[in-house]
């Protein structure tokens, strides 16, 4: 009995890792015969497609920390700003975006775009009511990390990684997260990160 229900905590553990919904990616030839570290890599500064209001200082941080986590897997990431439109064109272009989408949940777990999101917060688990008693579904508004890579003006690379949700259902009906709260996790944009840049950094180790 007692491994049973052993068991059964270690699967309601890795239910949270699950990829849910992974983002259909795209990859082309080009890129499969690149060498990261010599290849040219240029990052733009990461646009903000969704609803919610995000500061340039917020704008700026995020594109240094997809920076730092390109450059710590061997690509040799060039500023945009320093370089001339005729080798903007040249080179591998990294244009990152937040955008909004849906995520769908199933029994009180909210998955979209390869991650996954407990919908309730944290007084719904233990309220009695609608959201406290019984499995919520449907779908809720998320943010996801979506990145496309150009060459020559061609699309090579598309993905996404799901961020977070940008509210939590309490008893009664659905909370929109404060702006303060947006992209505030490290975790969170670390793993949305790994996730959308997954398919790219297997097959060019």
């Amino acid at each position: 009995m007692k491994n049973c229900i052993f068991l059964a905590i270690i699967c309601l553990a890795l239910a949270g890792c699950v990829n849910k919904h992974p983002y259909p990616y795209t990859i082309s030839a080009d890129l499969l015969k690149t060498d990261p570290s010599t290849a040219n890599w240029i990052l733009e500064d990461i646009q903000n497609d969704s609803s919610i209001p995000m500061t340039v200082q917020k704008q700026t941080d995020l594109t240094e920390k997809i920076a730092h986590y390109l450059q710590e897997s061997g690509f040799n990431i060039i500023n945009h700003q320093q370089f001339s439109e005729t080798c903007h064109r040249s080179c591998f272009v990294i244009k990152p975006r937040i955008i909004e989408t849906k995520a769908e949940i199933s029994q009180n777990e909210a998955g979209w775009h390869g991650t996954s999101e407990d919908p309730l917060n944290f007084w719904s688990h233990f309220s009695p009511g609608r959201a406290g008693m019984q499995f919520i579904e449907g779908t809720a508004q998320a943010l996801s990390l979506y990145v496309e890579i150009y060459v020559d003006n061609q699309k090579c690379y598309e993905n996404a990684g799901g961020i977070e949700l940008v509210g939590k259902y309490n008893k009664y009906s659905f909370r929109t997260t404060s702006k303060k709260e947006l992209v505030e996790d490290p975790k969170k944009f670390q793993k949305a990160m790994e996730i959308a840049f997954k398919p790219l950094i297997e097959v060019l180790e």
